[in-house]
């Protein structure tokens, strides 16, 4: 992880392993501290606080500007009309908008960190069991632990 400079790479590789967590593989299972290592220095470089305190993915796409993620709860494909982007969209290129699109689209842009971290990990638990997953967490340094609460509840 650390030859990536990206922040966007470097989000897509936080879910990737956070998509590791359920596998139920013994690998990744030993290899747990180590994947919430990087999920917490992945946390700390996307995460931003916003004006009330609370922290936000600082990646996220404006609501509008791509299709609602799943995970959300939203559904459907949200348009890009209305706004700024209705006012400047006679000047842009098909080419422009279709490109811009996909980039609203890309998993950077398109998913919240936190919220995919946090329903990875319930879904680890409820896999494992509340002992296991209890093990599992004290088997991480403190510190990373703490890193990780100032985003997700654990």
């Amino acid at each position: 992880m650390n030859c990536i400079m990206k922040v966007e790479r470097w989000k897509v590789v936080g879910l990737g392993l956070a998509a590791l967590l359920t596998t139920q593989n013994s690998t990744v299972l030993q290899l747990f501290p180590a994947i919430l290592l990087n999920l917490a220095e992945v946390l700390n470089d996307v995460m931003k606080m916003e004006d009330g305190g609370t922290y936000v993915d600082g990646l996220l796409a404006p609501p509008g500007s791509r299709p609602a993620s799943p995970l959300e709860g939203r559904g459907g494909a949200a348009r890009w009309e209305g706004g700024e982007e209705a006012a400047v969209s006679s000047v842009r290129t098909p080419h422009e908008t279709r490109r811009r699109r996909l980039a609203a689209a890309h998993p950077a842009h398109a998913l919240d960190l936190r919220a995919v971290i946090h329903h990875q990990l319930q879904t680890l638990k409820n896999q494992v069991g509340p002992e296991a997953y209890d093990r599992l967490l004290q088997s991480t340094h403190k510190d990373v632990l703490k890193q990780l609460r100032e985003y997700i509840p654990l």
